[in-house]
């Protein structure tokens, strides 16, 4: 299913896609922390016109703020479900304020910071707010995602048309976050080479080519390249996938939000 953000809360009726999840065999606890997580990002694009919330709903694909949940059944997507589980009513807070929290498909196994993921979108007023409300570390419940390892194989034709530069190429990782993942990249042709931002290089190729920049790169035959990489998304805050797995190992949703947002607090709005 398509989950969709706007400024207007009637436009996303998160019973409904609780409802829907829950249909498809999601366990209830996981689903409970996507709802207090998404509740309270909506609530907070709502009230706060900052810079990063109003260009997180315009581009939800840089932000990985949109999912097709493969595990819907098809004919389920568009039926209103009802569901007798009673969703929460608390909000993530932060510093005894209200949080923007994040989200992502998959970690790949290691989590970021929001100040590494989102530079082209924070203000240093955002990243001051919540920056301390996260961790970069290890995520053992992704290992089971059906994205925790990804390949991709890139031509020497698809490089010279993104790139403009003539094959063969090479690349080269010069930066790495805290969390693991490309902060700045070199790609050389034959006689001229490129740095990227990672962000710049996964907008370069496509979001649904490179799914997250936790990858490492090397030389293919053909004066290609290939990217092996892990998770999908921009690994910060609650790993959806993650969630899903440490409910199904018995995890309660305070359990699930405490290990994504370790700084973090639920409480009535």
């Amino acid at each position: 299913m398509l989950l969709t953000f706007s400024t207007h809360a009637n436009e996303l009726n998160l019973s409904h896609y609780a409802a829907q999840r829950e249909g498809a065999g999601i366990p209830v606890e996981a689903i409970k922390a996507e709802y207090i997580v998404l509740n309270s990002f909506l609530r907070f694009a709502k009230k706060e016109k900052s810079n990063f919330a109003s260009n997180t709903i315009k581009q939800l694909e840089f932000a990985d703020l949109f999912f097709t949940d493969d595990s819907s059944p098809s004919k389920a997507r568009h039926k209103k479900l009802k569901s007798k589980t009673v969703w929460p009513k608390e909000l993530l807070f932060h510093q005894l304020k209200p949080m923007r929290p994040l989200f992502h498909r998959s970690s790949g196994g290691q989590l970021e910071l929001p100040q590494f993921a989102f530079q082209e979108l924070l203000t240093p007023a955002d990243i001051f707010r919540d920056k301390l409300a996260y961790l970069s570390k290890a995520d053992p419940w992704d290992e089971k995602s059906p994205h925790h390892k990804w390949q991709l194989a890139l031509s020497t034709a698809l490089l010279e048309a993104k790139t403009e530069l003539s094959g063969p190429f090479e690349i080269k990782i010069q930066k790495r976050t805290p969390g693991l993942r490309v902060l700045e990249i070199h790609v050389k042709g034959k006689g001229a080479g490129k740095l990227y931002t990672g962000a710049e290089f996964q907008k370069l190729l496509g979001h649904s080519l490179v799914k997250s920049l936790l990858f490492s790169a090397k030389n293919a035959e053909g004066g290609g390249l290939l990217l092996e990489g892990n998770g999908f998304g921009h690994g910060v805050g609650l790993n959806i996938d993650g969630s899903v797995e440490m409910a199904r190992q018995g995890k309660k949703a305070t359990e699930i939000l405490e290990f994504y947002f370790p700084h973090a607090n639920t409480a009535l709005p």
